[in-house]
């Protein structure tokens, strides 16, 4: 089996003033006064590549690669780190950005996938009589691309429940938690 090795966002090779730079991105909120304290007794390569700002960096990129180049592709993916004691925090982080214990608890892992229906099939197309749900769609920036005007009618928006109200409720639960919000750019519908 061929294993590929893929580096990703490891900014702290020290070229020029690169370092200074990485300080300032990690801990340009902080004080003069504080920076300088910290330049002074911490402000080495190790100190910076555990800094919480880039850890979460780091895992918000790995999970987004992930998604987008590995799981669709059927792979799988490792995550090396340089000590225990940063394996243990990239695995917080991660958790953080992917699932929670009682997910694991109260449903195997798994939450909802979508707002869920509170129109039947019938009933939206129904109630989308007279309306260009295309152009409505459109008009919002959604492009829409579907096998014909009833099964979009079937999928108009009003069809389901707020996925606002959704999303509020199993995080709340503790079930999923909320990382970013999206702006639908296109339904395709066959």
């Amino acid at each position: 089996m061929r294993v590929r090795y893929k580096s990703r966002l490891a900014r702290l090779q020290v070229v020029g003033n690169t370092l200074d730079g990485l300080f300032e991105d990690l801990f340009g909120d902080l004080t003069e006064e504080e920076k300088a304290l910290l330049k002074r007794n911490y402000a080495t390569v190790e100190t910076l590549s555990r800094a919480d700002r880039r850890i979460e960096r780091v895992a918000r990129d790995m999970v987004e690669h992930f998604n987008e180049r590995i799981r669709p592709n059927g792979f799988k993916a490792q995550i090396v780190a340089a000590d225990r004691a940063m394996a243990i925090r990239y695995k917080e982080e991660l958790d953080r950005l992917v699932g929670t214990e009682r997910a694991m608890q109260e449903t195997f892992g798994s939450t909802c996938h979508g707002a869920g229906r509170v129109m039947s099939r019938h009933q939206a197309i129904k109630a989308a009589r007279g309306r260009a749900i295309h152009r409505e769609l459109e008009d919002k920036g959604i492009y829409v691309e579907t096998a014909g005007r009833e099964t979009l009618k079937e999928e108009m928006p009003e069809a389901y429940k707020d996925v606002v109200e959704v999303v509020d409720v199993v995080h709340n639960a503790g079930i999923s938690r909320r990382v970013a919000k999206l702006r639908p750019m296109g339904v395709i519908k066959g």
